[in-house]
């Protein structure tokens, strides 16, 4: 239960400041994903209850179904991996070359803003609306309410 909560915590905190950035800092643009896809020498070596994590989209955006050979990380990638590799570095050199992940023969990325939409990276990557909403509602509003009540009780408490 600790790191998906810890999880939670650090994406709140993200689409805090992606909320700032994308509405206030007029004309920036911002592109918010979630990445879904937990590569298999990863996978394996997990519990069933836990999909990616945390960084696990650095092993795709690298490349490592193409080092194989030399580097020895893993024996073999799927076919699916290796198209899903070149998919995210396609993504990510975009970026790095335009500011926008956008370009030829991929899903599209759309721009985060008001409506909050998002990117799904999956093997089948779709893009998607406010991001854990619920969570965030709780981690901003709910939880924060819960501990105000708490302190306010535990001030009042006569001997």
């Amino acid at each position: 239960m600790f790191i998906p909560q810890l999880n939670h915590s650090f994406l709140v905190i993200s689409l805090n400041y992606l909320t700032l950035y994308a509405i206030v800092d007029a004309g920036a643009d911002v592109y918010l994903y979630e990445y879904k896809y937990p590569p298999r020498f990863l996978k394996k070596n997990r519990p069933d209850f836990v999909g990616s994590d945390h960084g696990d989209e650095v092993f795709m955006v690298l490349g490592f179904c193409f080092l194989t050979k030399n580097v020895g990380l893993v024996d073999h990638c799927p076919e699916e991996e290796v198209e899903f590799s070149k998919t995210m570095m396609n993504y990510w050199g975009n970026f790095a070359r335009t500011g926008s992940p956008n370009g030829e023969g991929l899903t599209h990325w759309p721009k985060y803003g008001g409506d909050e939409k998002y990117m799904g990276l999956d093997l089948k990557s779709e893009s998607g609306h406010q991001l854990k909403k619920d969570r965030f509602v709780f981690m901003t509003h709910t939880l924060p309410e819960k501990i105000k009540e708490h302190q306010q009780k535990t001030e009042h408490v006569e001997l």
